[in-house]
């Protein structure tokens, strides 16, 4: 089974308490740090991709069930919950790992602490 892994060092945004509320228009959108994040992580996801089509001569097919599985380093010891994460990485890789994320059929969450350094590591193999 050949695995498609995203390495980040950056600390990942959640979009839990980072989504606003537009009283006038009676909607939810995302924080700006979540945009960006979410941005910079599509366009890292392009990169894993192309470099994996390169890897095995093939395409990376979008359709499959998948399981995911996420590493994320936190820099302090700060309280973060890991849940709050997939959703923000999963939204980032629709339309590039996968074409949606119900797709998703496994999910995996490994956190640690590493003093002054925030990373992530996102592992997607596809479910045969």
């Amino acid at each position: 089974m050949k695995e498609l892994t995203i390495e980040g060092y950056r600390k990942p945004v959640s979009k839990k308490n980072k989504m606003k509320f537009n009283r006038k228009h009676g909607r939810a959108y995302k924080d700006k740090s979540v945009r960006e994040f979410e941005d910079w992580l599509f366009q890292l996801a392009e990169i894993s991709v192309k470099h994996w089509e390169e890897q095995y001569n093939m395409a990376w097919d979008t359709n499959k069930k998948y399981k995911f599985i996420l590493e994320v380093t936190y820099g302090t010891k700060r309280k973060f919950d890991i849940q709050n994460c997939f959703d923000t990485m999963c939204d980032a890789l629709e339309g590039i790992v996968f074409d949606d994320d119900s797709q998703i059929t496994n999910i995996q969450g490994i956190k640690t602490y590493d003093k002054g350094i925030d990373k992530f590591r996102i592992t997607v193999l596809p479910i045969v």
